[in-house]
Parts: C-alpha cells; structure tokens; sequence
C-alpha cells in the first residue's frame, strides 16, 4: 500500500512537473501574430545575416513581399557565403526573391565556378531564375566539356534560338 502512494505521488509530481515546463515553453513562443507578420520576419532574417536593423527596416518596409526577402537574403549569405549587402541588392532588385535565392542553390551545388557573385549576378539577371538555373546545370551536366562560367553565360544569352534554327523568310 505504501508503495503504491509513493508510485501515485512520483507520477502526479513529474505530471506536474511536465504541465509546469510545457507552460513555460508555451509562454516563451511568440505569439501567432508575431510569427505571421511578414515584416517581422523580413527584419529578424535580415538582421540575423549581420545587416544592421537600420537597413534592415528600411528594406523590408519597401519590399514588395518582405518575407520572401528576408528569406532570398537568408538562403544567398548561408549558402554561398556571400555578404548579406550583396545578397540584399541582389534579392531586392529581383521580382522573384524565392526563385533567385533557388536559382543560386541549385547552380552552387551542381557546378564549379570561380566566382559566386557570377551565379547571384545571372541568376537576377533572368528574368526566370528557375529556368535558367535548369539550363546552366543541365548543359553543364553533360560531359559536353563546358564550363560552368560558359554555361552560366550560354543560358544567359540565350534568345530566341528559334530564329537560329529556323530563319525567318523576311529577307
């Protein structure tokens, strides 16, 4: 019998230690609201690169989609070691910030080049950074013997190839 009330009151102690920690943790988490504003998370990505909140309030309170800015900024300085300013300019100057930041995953894992500026340039350059991120790691996937800057710049310049292979008959 004793052991028994020793084993109820073991059970409801760590039952209320367990209730006292899980409100604990449900009190440090921020609010719902906090979590969804996009502003919020613009600045807390940008900041977390090392850009000064200053900078960091003034771009996001200027970005069309300030979350997907944060998130470009983010993914460019965490995955290819560009400086946040750079990355900034870059994902800030581009109508698709996600794409671009894809655009350069993809391309920095699948290629070598000496510069990764070169990718981020390209990559804002395009006007579809998905797209191009495919052409430059499929033609230089090919032991076609292209480098990764030639490929980086073929699919840049690529324009209507159609004209190429079939010539209009305006002559």
């Amino acid at each position: 019998m004793l052991k028994l009330e020793l084993l109820e009151n073991k059970s409801m102690k760590n039952l209320l230690q367990y209730t006292i920690s899980l409100t604990l943790l449900c009190a440090s988490l921020p609010s719902g609201s906090v979590l969804a504003n996009p502003y919020n998370s613009c600045t807390r990505n940008l900041v977390g690169t090392g850009i000064d909140s200053q900078s960091a309030s003034i771009a996001c309170s200027q970005a069309l989609v300030p979350a997907d800015l944060g998130f470009c900024v983010q993914r460019i300085n965490q995955q290819t070691g560009i400086n946040p300013e750079e990355a900034l300019q870059n994902c800030y100057q581009v109508r698709r910030p996600r794409e671009l930041a894809t655009c350069v995953r993809n391309i920095d894992r699948s290629i070598t080049v000496t510069s990764a500026n070169m990718i981020v340039d390209n990559c804002r350059k395009s006007l579809l950074p998905r797209r191009y991120a495919q052409c430059v790691v499929g033609i230089s996937n090919q032991n076609t013997g292209i480098s990764g800057e030639d490929a980086l710049t073929n699919c840049l310049a690529a324009k209507d190839l159609a004209e190429v292979i079939f010539p209009s008959n305006s002559d």
